[in-house]
């Protein structure tokens, strides 16, 4: 997950695209992964990360 995470950042900022801030994803994944989420419906990210 974590080499995704960074691939996608890498081409952000090639493209100039905004995404979330670090601390912002750290807190997601972390309530993912306390709460046991499997599905999550994501609207208005111009980058998209998919938690399966």
């Amino acid at each position: 997950m974590k080499q995704f995470i960074i691939e996608m950042e890498n081409y952000a900022n090639e493209h100039n695209v905004p995404i979330i801030e670090k601390d912002s994803i750290a807190f997601i994944m972390k309530y993912i992964k306390s709460h046991n989420i499997k599905n999550v419906l994501e609207i208005g990210s111009a980058i998209l990360l998919m938690f399966m």
